[in-house]
């Protein structure tokens, strides 16, 4: 998990989420989520991340109490709440605790041996379903989402009746795990035009 990008470690706490908060008995009613381990790809960065990465890009599922807001979960914190009962830490990790939300659908053809990836196409259900658990559990903060309107009014406001689509094409590690991903740039042309012309959009970056 230390090595995975910011996805990847997204849809392992949505699936922990879900899972503790949908099939079991949960009394919980506040969740923190902890991206303080150094081993962490972000925290290597060359720009410095908050200590706890997860708050660089989200706020917390559930607030925390008002008494103390994310940057002030210091050690000490944590710990006085576990003390009074209030914090359950949990440090299980993966299958065959949770499963990594979505079971990579849409990331993996599907037909791989490998342990816990089921794969495959993503159909509308499951694209329902995703939509549904991230407006339930994830909020971006505000400074990024100011600072991605900063970026669409600078790069975009000269073309202002065009509907884009944003378009990444993964390799490295995705070339093994996505033979689609070994198209030539042609194909990868085509395929990008066709489906923009599926979804209405008149523009791509």
């Amino acid at each position: 998990i230390w090595t995975e990008g910011l996805f990847s470690l997204l849809f392992w706490s949505l699936g922990w989420l879900q899972e503790v908060s949908e099939t079991r008995d949960c009394q919980v009613q506040q969740f923190l989520i902890d991206w303080t381990d150094r081993r962490i790809l972000f925290h290597g960065s060359h720009r410095r991340c908050c200590d706890n990465v997860w708050n660089e890009f989200f706020e917390q599922p559930i607030c925390l109490p008002q008494t103390a807001s994310h940057e002030q979960m210091t050690v000490e914190t944590l710990e006085a709440c576990g003390e009074n009962g209030q914090l359950q830490v949990v440090v299980r990790f993966g299958t065959p605790w949770f499963k990594k939300f979505g079971e990579f659908k849409g990331a993996d053809e599907g037909g791989s041996h490998a342990t816990g990836i089921k794969g495959g196409r993503l159909d509308e259900r499951a694209a329902g379903e995703g939509r549904r658990v991230m407006r339930r559990w994830i909020k971006v903060r505000q400074p990024l989402l100011e600072k991605a309107q900063s970026w669409r009014d600078q790069t975009l406001q000269a073309f202002p009746n065009l509907r884009w689509l944003a378009v990444h094409i993964r390799r490295t590690d995705k070339l093994d795990q996505c033979r689609s991903n070994r198209w030539e740039q042609t194909e990868l042309c085509s395929q990008t035009i066709a489906f923009c012309r599926a979804l209405g959009c008149n523009a791509v970056f």
